[in-house]
């Protein structure tokens, strides 16, 4: 589904984030206010996506520098995290599980550096809907019916009804949510980082064995970036460096260039077996980087530089393999990735997380943050890879928001999915339909997906996830049963320039009809 519009554009996952960020654009504000915005009220009316105990990165084009930029706000373990403490120990859910949050230092490194509007101006939309509630559709009650069990007891007044489950309708309130927002607009993240909310939480994790602690707030800085980029035809991708793994997408799209991609019919067999075989590709060469160095590691960019040489692509293109096995993936809800862009120039792409849905399930009292489980994707038991957790480590993160820019160098497009390990892969696709057979951003995203491997870490697994929609052949080669068809795989939120000179939002037909339920 698209919308075209004058002055800008917002596309984010719910109704409510996507008219806050279109009512900022009207009242004056640029692409970034819209993007924190939007953001702040995702993460109070899609509390099972993203939260400010999470995590996130943001890439840009800022039309005052005429540059592309990135901003990681990603999450690192505290001062006591080691392999020793937290090997056997239940890091998907529970006070174990969480990392130092970056979501609050990110957007408001972003409200400082890029906004024109107040923080106040910004977080009033998220603040009213923590107060006064908002309307759950079937999907929202679902997943909180899902996560039930799974919370923390922390969380139990907010999140769970004793009554009855959860139905379509139901109003949720967060009046300590909307509390915290309301100090940190006036106090910025300063109250969240180094007062009354790191109070709290020390207080919390002490009392009740878990391992954060309000010095591991007080470390914690945002890190302003460059960005990776690799040209295509007429268009340029960029991606973040690393800490993303968006290296992954431009090398799947180079591979794919090089097979003549565009010459396969797409859904048919060849076009799926190749998507697979390159897919495959980039797994491996990803996971072989990230067990022997981490992101800032001196030599990180020379060896992802060596990924592009040519005699490394011809090597690749030259022993490709094909493999593969269907499987069922793991359901639930995760992340979620808005964009925004304005008529001066400016195109912002914002992924924000808890890691899995509802994160550690774990509520700071008194505060209504629900804190992430980034421990779940963290390596503890093998100490041969690089990717070991330590006390303020940074690691890989399969997070990419990512820009289009013509060849003139200006932007075209923002554009961004949740899905875990999914997203290089997903990403790719929908790039290679546009750049490779013509299609509009529309009819790209409409095209049916698949992704080799497992989405979130804790289900391993070699084999494909599909959706319906390719061709019959594809399905009997890879001995799918209709059981196995994996129905919404992403949730892409897009904005683009149009020939008319105005702007166009996209939203992903599968989190549209997902919603609709």
């Amino acid at each position: 589904m698209n919308q075209s519009h004058s002055t800008g554009a917002v596309s984010a996952a719910t109704s409510e984030a996507r008219e806050v960020g279109m009512k900022i654009l009207a009242s004056g504000g640029n692409a970034f206010d819209a993007i924190i915005a939007s953001a702040v009220t995702l993460a109070v009316v899609e509390p099972g996506n993203s939260g400010l105990g999470g995590e996130g990165y943001c890439i840009f084009y800022d039309s005052k520098t005429a540059q592309a930029g990135s901003l990681c706000f990603m999450e690192v373990p505290g001062g006591l995290a080691s392999p020793e403490d937290l090997s056997g120990k239940d890091l998907l859910r529970g006070v174990m599980s969480p990392m130092i949050p970056g979501m609050v230092a990110g957007w408001f490194a972003l409200i400082s550096e890029k906004c024109s509007l107040s923080s106040e101006e910004l977080l009033a939309p998220a603040i009213e809907y923590a107060k006064n509630g908002f309307e759950l559709c079937a999907h929202e009650a679902g997943g909180l019916n899902w996560m039930g069990d799974y919370f923390h007891p922390s969380a139990h007044s907010v999140f769970v009804r004793s009554d009855r489950p959860w139905q379509s309708g139901d109003r949720l309130y967060q009046p300590e949510l909307a509390q915290t927002l309301k100090q940190i607009a006036r106090d910025g993240a300063e109250f969240f980082y180094h007062g009354d909310f790191a109070e709290k939480m020390d207080r919390f994790f002490r009392e009740s064995g878990g391992i954060l602690r309000k010095s591991d707030l007080a470390s914690y800085k945002p890190i302003w970036q460059g960005t990776l980029s690799h040209r295509f035809g007429d268009f340029e991708i960029h991606v973040p460096p690393p800490e993303s793994t968006g290296f992954e997408l431009l090398y799947g799209l180079e591979l794919l260039s090089r097979l003549n991609y565009g010459s396969f019919k797409p859904g048919e067999l060849d076009a799926a077996k190749t998507i697979a075989s390159v897919s495959r590709k980039m797994q491996e060469c990803s996971d072989e980087l990230l067990s022997k160095m981490q992101p800032y590691d001196p030599n990180t960019d020379e060896t992802i530089a060596g990924l592009f040489e040519e005699k490394a692509l011809q090597e690749a293109v030259n022993n490709l393999h094909c493999k593969h096995s269907a499987h069922s993936p793991s359901h639930g809800m995760h992340t979620t990735s808005l964009s925004a862009c304005d008529s001066s120039g400016n195109y912002v792409c914002l992924t924000q997380t808890l890691d899995h849905g509802f994160g550690s399930g774990v509520m700071i009292p008194g505060t209504g943050v629900l804190m992430n489980n980034g421990m779940a994707w963290m390596n503890v038991d093998n100490p041969t890879r690089a990717d070991i957790v330590a006390p303020f480590g940074h690691y890989f993160a399969p997070v990419i928001p990512t820009l289009a820019l013509d060849i003139s160098g200006k932007p075209i497009m923002a554009l961004g999915t949740p899905g875990g390990n999914g997203i290089p892969q997903t990403t790719m696709q929908v790039y290679a339909n546009m750049l490779f057979h013509n299609d509009d951003a529309e009819k790209a995203l409409s095209r049916p997906r698949m992704f080799l491997g497992a989405i979130v870490p804790e289900t391993p697994t070699e084999g494909i996830s599909i959706e319906p929609g390719f061709a019959l052949e594809v399905y009997s080669e890879l001995q799918i049963e209709e059981s196995d068809i994996f129905r919404y795989f992403g949730d892409f939120h897009a904005v683009g320039r149009n020939p008319n000179g105005g702007f166009t939002v996209y939203d992903d037909p599968r989190g549209v009809k997902a919603r609709s339920f």
